[in-house]
């Protein structure tokens, strides 16, 4: 599922609409290239394999390029008073 990642076919795209018959495409080496930025992000931050991100937003290309907004310090699943969290 994630080879799109690793070689990223150059001839294809995902279309996104607005919503009133303008549609733009993105490009698969771009969306790419934006996904590894954020996974790296995500890992300079703390997030690794294993951990659980929630992602909530619309079906847009922002959705699938845009940086999330950074964790609070030391939020995991098991934190006491974090979201998500067992314990809080």
């Amino acid at each position: 599922m994630m080879s799109w990642l690793e070689a990223p076919p150059p001839e294809h795209s995902l279309r996104f609409s607005d919503g009133h018959g303008t549609w733009t495409s993105y490009p698969y080496t771009a969306m790419a290239e934006q996904v590894r930025r954020n996974a790296h992000r995500l890992h300079r931050e703390g997030i690794g394999s294993g951990d659980v991100v929630l992602l909530l937003g619309q079906n847009t290309i922002g959705f699938v390029t845009t940086s999330p907004p950074k964790p609070p310090t030391g939020c995991r699943a098991s934190t006491p008073g974090c979201a998500g969290s067992d314990t809080g």
